[in-house]
């Protein structure tokens, strides 16, 4: 403990002396709230991206690819869309299927970093990511359609209207590519739907639906191929949303399947997933207390697979939170706790503080501290495979968390963020080799998280903005004293928007990856790499032309688990608002 708290003050000395060198005045960015990003709809269409994992990493310390996330490092992160969990029940930790979410629908993306386990609980000692969809109103939508190299092609289609009390709107894309090497292709289709009724100002329902079905192929490591390995996957989902005053109430539902197969390794493998939950929220004045927010629910999971029979497992919970501001002072406490209990493993109580301190309009400090769970998945515990046994026996991952952030703004043109962040997980669920042959996920040892990340917004001139960012990521198991795989130390973003004439706009994006190590054990390890891409948006009226390029000059390099990333790719369409 005297170690944790030592090294927080090491960040905080270090924070304000970048602050005093710089001879800035911190405070918020734009679109932040100290204590979380807020992304609207109107900044995400100002980045000329396609699709929400490109809007994602352009934040700070995110990592999002098609099918994952991870922020500050961490995979343990829930993602949430109007209210509802979307995270891939039938994955490791970190498993998101992005695909299911139309950018074009989406209102708003709120990231909480290192923070949100009181209100929305397991899985987020790295964070929490809020999407809301857009409110339904008069008659719109869009059409868009790109085609690009591998055959690469897309088509999307986003509807909505109202009459009256009642509205709806509805989205459906498909999405094929035949993959830059053998058996890396993708066939892709997607349908939302819903509907929201109001029958008066205090009084509303809604009904959501989406169905995702993708096939595609597992190349394998450049030194394995995989060729006739294959991936199918599934998903649906429901929400009804009712708010009857102040009363929030959600009911969900969601069903996931996903299928593995490899007629050369004699391998056929089925993982389903059926998820039922229901949740209330409900702010309360209390005597001489205040204001709260309380809230409970209860949440049924039932998985099963070829290898493994029927397991059912339910978890309840309740919890609080409240904000306290202070008349004559410029600080603001949110604190909460959440209470936890699970049919599968022993109950847990997990508490939360949150303080904001505004020194003036320019310049804020803020900091939290909590304790998460992180919940191992049926597929740790039960699933077996040609190398891996299963392990019911797989206890919680318990994360405590603490970050303390800088924010700075002295101008309209000029912004400064720079966070220090530590988490120390104990129990720490993760592969163990065995054997030569075959191992198992055991809680094995201690992990710490610690870091540094720094951002900034600066436009010199009307036709230029600059968004460099920057961390640093000190990964490592505290047990053997290795660092943890796929985990670059540093990374190095910057973005540059250019509007050389009106109704044009170009995006130059850089990444830079330090050295990774691929294994556990440190023997192995990826040379650093830097790539770049470019976006381009020309406005003709309701008409919006769009090239997009990846790996703009071709450079042949891996992702942190090994793998090949695709060389230089292209897309070009077109997006008709109507």
């Amino acid at each position: 403990m005297r170690k944790f708290f030592n090294y927080q003050r090491q960040v905080l000395r270090a924070c304000f002396g970048i602050c005093v060198c710089l001879g800035l005045m911190p405070e918020l960015w734009a679109q932040e709230a100290s204590d979380r990003i807020l992304i609207t709809a109107k900044e995400i269409a100002a980045m000329n991206v396609m699709k929400i994992q490109d809007v994602l990493n352009r934040v700070p310390g995110l990592k999002a690819t098609d099918s994952y996330i991870s922020i500050r490092g961490s995979s343990n992160v829930m993602v949430f869309m109007d209210d509802r969990p979307i995270n891939d029940p039938t994955s490791s930790a970190g498993g998101v299927k992005w695909d299911m979410i139309s950018l074009g629908a989406v209102e708003s993306i709120e990231i909480h970093k290192s923070k949100g386990g009181a209100i929305y609980g397991d899985n987020t000692s790295g964070g929490v990511i809020l999407i809301t969809s857009k409110k339904i109103s008069r008659f719109n939508g869009n059409l868009e359609s790109f085609y690009g190299r591998f055959e690469h092609k897309n088509v999307e289609l986003n509807l909505q209207g109202q009459y009256e009390e009642m509205g709806a709107a509805l989205t459906a894309s498909y999405e094929a590519e035949d993959g830059f090497v053998e058996n890396s292709d993708k066939t892709q289709w997607q349908l939302g739907a819903k509907t929201a009724f109001h029958p008066k100002e205090s009084l509303s329902f809604g009904l959501a639906a989406d169905f995702i079905d993708q096939a595609n192929g597992s190349r394998g490591l450049p030194e394995s191929r995989t060729p006739n390995s294959r991936n199918d996957y599934q998903s649906a989902s429901g929400l009804f949303s009712a708010d009857i005053s102040e009363l929030k109430s959600r009911t969900y539902i969601s069903w996931s399947e996903t299928e593995n197969r490899d007629s050369d390794r004699d391998l056929y493998n089925q993982l389903r997933s059926t998820q039922i939950g229901q949740k209330f929220m409900l702010p309360a004045n209390l005597p001489k207390l205040g204001l709260f927010t309380f809230g409970a629910g209860v949440e049924w999971e039932e998985a099963s697979g070829t290898q493994f029979d029927k397991q059912a497992e339910t978890r309840t919970w309740a919890f609080f939170s409240k904000s306290i501001r202070f008349e004559n002072f410029p600080l603001q406490l949110s604190l909460g706790a959440r209470a936890n209990f699970y049919t599968a493993f022993p109950n847990a109580f997990n508490p939360e503080l949150k303080a904001i301190y505004q020194f003036s309009k320019m310049f804020s400090l803020d900091g939290s501290v909590n304790q998460t769970n992180n919940m191992p998945t049926f597929k740790q515990r039960y699933n077996e495979t040609s190398v891996t046994k299963p392990n019911p026996n797989l206890k919680l991952e318990k994360a405590t968390n603490l970050s303390v952030s800088f924010q700075v703004k002295p101008a309209k043109t000029f912004s400064y963020s720079i966070s220090g962040f530590y988490s120390k997980i104990t129990d720490r669920i993760t592969y163990v080799w065995q054997s030569d042959d075959w191992g198992m996920y055991e809680n094995f040892g201690k992990v710490t998280y610690q870091g540094v990340e720094t951002s900034v917004f600066w436009q010199p001139l009307a036709q230029v903005s600059l968004s460099p960012a920057y961390m640093y990521l000190h990964a490592q198991n505290d047990e053997t004293g290795y660092w943890l795989p796929a985990k670059p130390f540093h990374r190095i973003t910057a973005d540059v928007m250019l509007y050389p004439i009106e109704r044009l706009s170009m995006t130059v994006s850089l990444k830079y990856d330090s050295k990774t190590y691929t294994r556990s054990d440190n023997s192995k390890s990826l040379d650093a790499y830097w790539i770049a891409n470019f976006r381009a948006d020309y406005r003709l009226g309701a008409v919006r032309l769009f090239i997009d390029v990846d790996n703009l000059f071709d450079k042949s390099y891996r992702y942190g688990d090994g793998y090949d990333a695709p060389p230089l790719e292209w897309v070009f369409g077109m997006n008709y608002q109507f």
